[in-house]
């Protein structure tokens, strides 16, 4: 009996593991040696090329790379990964290697591909969507798929799981600088008693932002959110409690109102944010006196949101809490902003990346409704309309591969998902 392609492309693999296991310690030496974007993306480049991988670098900086393999046949697959070492894990590369080792296994059994492959690799490493969204619009045509799969990486919570995850979205990020100036410069701390306080006004407007019960007091902050599906919801029951992972890794002995369990993770992954990180005066001359009261004051704040949270219009709602609050003087700056999104589990490709992960890791992946971190991917979605699944592969560092069996396996097992997604894909009526 003649092996099924399957298992002909899962012994290629198998067979050849330790050649992909040896690009990507080439690969990863060549990022240590070699952080600048612009030679990475020379290099990458290059990598594809190898692989009769057509590229184009798109007009920004620094830059998209778009490859594409086109074979004819009606379906498509975007494979969407990051290339700045300044912003994103190195780990992130492995992901890159991976999905090569897959298109070379079937070019080495069958001499082409039952689908078309692109490549989109971002280079900005920007935390907004702007870059991306003006590159859609641009090359809108050019990235036309029916489906995407995005390389991500484990957020805090989720490197205590040894089974595959797979995310169907993730959260937006809105970073706001608030500032305030109550005098031209700073005055001695004697006049506390009759001097405004730059930095006691700040506090004073972030403390009406928050309850000490975690609500965000922003009027109309929850308003438009997006219920998630009670399956997808109920995915989270299927994963390990976090708490020991953030007491081991975070020091963390307690976590926010004592949240254990699905709780944890319902929190962590489907709840929005708004965190003070950084809270700080501009102490302004002339002044030899270091025990002084503030002329002006700064915090930023970064607020992660779920689906249906638009940042703009938080943005907006903020500036008018601030105002209604008696806060005018606040002067509030958006750093940088990007959109969540959340593809339904439902979907059609959901499930085909859901068959995928199963038969290449030989049990059901983890699914996350959202990740916690946040990529500005909302544009792959919201104009060119495509279904996004996060990959978020259990990559290490190049080591001593003949000891690290689990990390063998699941190497080999993330080059078997791609295949199988191409299958899936193949056979999409």
């Amino acid at each position: 009996m003649i092996p099924s392609l399957q298992k002909r492309l899962f012994q290629y693999i198998d067979t050849h593991l330790l050649s992909y296991l040896n690009r990507w310690e080439n690969l990863f030496i060549f990022l240590q040696q070699n952080p600048d974007t612009e030679k990475i993306a020379v290099h990458i480049t290059e990598v594809l090329q190898r692989q009769e991988v057509t590229t184009h670098t798109l007009d920004t900086e620094p830059p998209f790379i778009r490859g594409e393999l086109r074979t004819g046949t009606p379906r498509t697959l975007l494979l969407y990964h990051y290339y700045n070492p300044k912003f994103h894990n190195l780990q992130y590369f492995a992901s890159i290697i991976t999905c090569l080792a897959a298109l070379e296994a079937y070019q080495a059994l069958t001499g082409t591909l039952p689908i078309n492959l692109l490549w989109l690799l971002d280079g900005t490493g920007e935390a907004d969507h702007s870059s991306i969204y003006d590159l859609i619009i641009r090359h809108q045509q050019q990235l036309q798929a029916d489906g995407c799969l995005l390389y991500g990486k484990y957020s805090i919570g989720q490197t205590n799981i040894s089974i595959p995850l797979l995310s169907l979205g993730t959260k937006g990020l809105l970073c706001v600088e608030l500032e305030t100036t109550t005098t031209p410069q700073s005055l001695p701390s004697m006049y506390g008693a009759v001097a405004p306080n730059a930095l006691w006004r700040l506090v004073w407007a972030l403390n009406t932002l928050k309850s000490p019960h975690e609500e965000i007091l922003i009027e109309g902050f929850y308003d438009s959110l997006i219920l998630i599906e009670d399956e997808a919801v109920e995915q989270l029951r299927q994963l390990p409690d976090s708490a020991s992972f953030l007491a081991q890794q975070c020091k963390i002995d307690q976590p926010l109102l004592g949240l254990q369990g699905f709780q944890l993770h319902y929190a962590q992954l489907l709840s929005p944010t708004c965190t003070i990180n950084e809270l700080n005066s501009i102490t302004l001359p002339p002044t030899t006196n270091s025990m002084t009261i503030p002329g002006r004051a700064r915090a930023r704040l970064d607020l992660h949101l779920v689906p249906g949270q638009d940042p703009d219009d938080i943005f907006v709602k903020l500036r008018r809490h601030l105002q209604a609050h008696g806060f005018a003087d606040v002067q509030a700056r958006k750093l940088s902003a990007s959109r969540p999104f959340y593809t339904s589990i439902t979907d059609p490709f959901v499930r085909k990346a859901i068959r995928a992960t199963t038969t290449a890791y030989g049990h059901m992946p983890a699914i996350l409704a959202l990740t916690a971190n946040s990529y500005p991917a909302s544009p792959l979605q919201q104009l060119l309309h495509l279904p996004v699944v996060i990959a978020l592969p259990d990559h290490l560092p190049p080591g001593d591969y003949t000891s690290a069996i689990r990390y063998k396996e699941n190497f080999a097992a993330s080059i078997k998902q791609v295949v199988m997604m191409i299958e899936e894909l193949a056979l999409w009526n």
